[in-house]
């Protein structure tokens, strides 16, 4: 019998599927001997995660407290609508129920519900608890719960720059929300329901649930006091609405301890709502903004020439009468003075004065100070986005940078150098490290980390800082802070009034008028800078017509507030006589020459005219 002969080709295909089929065997073979030897626990393992669904559960954020107490941040409960998809049973009859209830259109509710290939979506995230309750009422099979924290900030725009928010998912975005999250920040917890064959979560009792509950995070105690903080807010958004200002801040600093107590900046904003102003709005000038800090600079250059002892409070300076020509530019005071004791040089803000005093002191002693009283690096406070200011390099100084630098020049400063600098005058000068966060708690209201007073170094004497005290009052008492008098306290300080630098010249229309100033003068408490940018030249622009009352009127109430005792009921305590301090300062070596001392070379630089 002759057998018919098979084509090779489909002898081929036998042969390759009879292969797969003995491989597909074997490997079946392999993976049921795996199983029983050795991989029975990872497979029960893996069957049973598929019948199980993790809801999670967030960590609660922690609460951030005023110095009093008094809650400036605070997550309260909420509730996240979630649908699993695979157990809506009929997406348009769910919409229509929730659309009322949610307050969200009912097509786009459906259209979510019917997004199939996606298994599990948020429909809205944090809502209050009792709707949770209205929709957990309707009984739609598919809709779920996730429990979440609202952040809420109950005073809004009360200290919103400092602060700042936290975004969707409770992340800290700006502010101390920002520096301090990962304290804030709680554990997440967890919670794994069994699901049925479809997908769809089943009912259990307590004890077929497995979850590990969220955790709380840390309580975060600031050194704000709410008080002042809104004190400084109201006086510093009076100013600016009167001399309609671009921009403004008010900083309010503990003298002894480096504690910020108040830190305002206009514009505000609602930190309930910060997408509804411009990002720079949210900006913290505070610390982000540079300025050049004009005749308040002059305060550190007549110290540092005090400390080195190259002059003495009532050592004459000649002023030249108003104008003095230095190679290519002329230096201006606002009046015309002849010879004036250091003393008056502050008060009178003369920058003919300042200019030689810092000619005295020397180019590198200048660049000294200015590095020592902290210009040119942060301070470093618990706050996002801290500008370090601009100090150039000593290496790029030109021969009249002291010139320039002495009065307020060629260096940019933050608020936030600038008040700590004016701290270190008064206190007998010790340069802090400001500090807005006081400690942090947990739950139960253990202390975890604490912050204290931290001396950077010492700049001063605290000769040298009587002397300046004297000063500062009488550039209230009888110089161009006279706005800043206070009936119930004394107050020493100086103002400042700075051209700004626009397109690479000096501006004469656009400025920064300040004040810092301290009380009582007797022995400092507080120390307040006001700072306004850009008020209207038409209505006035000078440091001591903008600026000074209102740091004035900041320090006042503040003071009351505080319970310090005011002036009446000190006629006892003065402050140490100027004469009688100065007795003490070595005489000066240039005492005899100071009064036609000039640079020995400069370079064309626009003309100031600055108090």
């Amino acid at each position: 019998m002759i057998r018919p002969q098979l084509p090779g080709s489909f002898m081929r295909r036998s042969a390759a599927f009879a292969a797969v089929l003995l491989g597909a065997f074997g490997g079946l073979a392999v993976q049921l001997a795996r199983i029983h030897l050795g991989g029975h626990a990872e497979a029960v393992q893996a069957a049973a995660s598929q019948g199980y669904a993790v809801i999670r559960m967030p960590g609660i954020r922690g609460t951030i407290l005023d110095s009093s107490g008094a809650a400036l941040a605070v997550s309260l409960p909420a509730r996240t609508v979630c649908a699993d998809l695979s157990a809506i049973r009929d997406p348009k009859a769910a919409a229509e129920a929730l659309a009322p209830v949610l307050k969200m259109p009912a097509g786009e509710i459906e259209r979510r519900l019917s997004e199939k290939s996606r298994g599990w979506i948020y429909l809205k995230r944090r809502v209050d608890p009792e709707i949770a309750d209205a929709i957990r009422d309707l009984k739609i099979p598919g809709i779920v719960f996730e429990r979440e924290g609202r952040r809420v900030y109950p005073l809004r725009s009360t200290a919103a720059h400092a602060i700042g928010f936290a975004g969707a998912d409770d992340i800290g975005l700006e502010g101390l929300e920002k520096t301090m999250d990962v304290f804030l920040r709680g554990e997440n917890g967890f919670v794994r329901l069994r699901k049925d064959a479809s997908g769809r979560l089943l009912a259990l009792s307590a004890n077929d649930v497995l979850s590990e509950p969220p955790s709380r995070g840390l309580t975060v105690h600031l050194t704000l006091d709410s008080t002042i903080q809104l004190i400084a807010e109201a006086e510093l958004a009076k100013m600016a609405s009167q001399y309609r200002a671009k921009g403004a801040t008010a900083i309010v600093m503990d003298v002894e301890s480096g504690a910020i107590l108040a830190m305002a900046c206009i514009p505000a904003y609602d930190a309930q709502r910060p997408g509804s102003v411009p990002p720079e709005y949210r900006r913290n000038r505070a610390i982000t903004d540079v300025y050049e800090p004009g005749s308040t600079n002059k305060t550190f250059i007549v110290a540092w020439a005090l400390e080195k002892g190259r002059i003495g409070p009532e050592t004459p300076i000649f002023c030249e009468n108003g104008a003095w020509r230095i190679g290519y530019r002329t230096l201006h005071d606002v009046h015309a003075y002849g010879a004036l004791p250091v003393s008056m040089v502050i008060a009178k803000s003369s920058n003919i004065g300042a200019a030689k005093i810092g000619l005295l002191l020397g180019i590198d002693r200048v660049y000294e100070a200015e590095r020592l009283f902290g210009f040119g690096e942060p301070t470093g406070i618990e706050l996002p986005g801290e500008a370090g200011g601009i100090l150039r390099p000593r290496r790029f100084w030109k021969n009249d940078s002291v010139v320039s630098v002495s009065i307020g020049q060629e260096v940019a400063v933050t608020p936030i150098q600038l008040v700590r600098a004016y701290a270190a005058v008064a206190n007998g000068g010790w340069l802090l490290r400001p500090r807005i966060v006081s400690h942090m708690s947990d739950v139960d209201g253990n202390i975890v980390k604490k912050t204290s007073r931290e001396v950077v170094r010492r700049v001063i004497s605290q000769q040298t800082s009587d002397i300046m005290r004297e000063m500062l009052v009488k550039a209230v008492e009888d110089g161009t802070g006279k706005s800043a008098k206070c009936d119930l306290y004394s107050i020493g300080g100086k103002t400042g009034t700075a051209q700004k630098a626009i397109g690479g010249t000096y501006s004469r229309e656009a400025y920064v008028a300040s004040f810092c100033g301290f009380a009582p003068a007797e022995k400092p408490v507080l120390v307040c800078l006001v700072t306004c940018d850009e008020p209207s030249k038409g209505i006035g622009y000078y440091g001591g017509t903008v600026a000074a009352p209102t740091a004035s009127a900041i320090l006042r109430r503040s003071l009351l507030h505080l319970g310090v005792t005011p002036r009446p009921l000190q006629q006892d305590k003065t402050i140490p006589n100027i004469a009688s301090v100065s007795a003490a300062v070595p005489a000066t070596r240039a005492a005899s020459s100071i009064a036609r001392v000039a640079p020995s070379s400069s370079s064309a630089v626009p003309a100031s005219e600055r108090r």
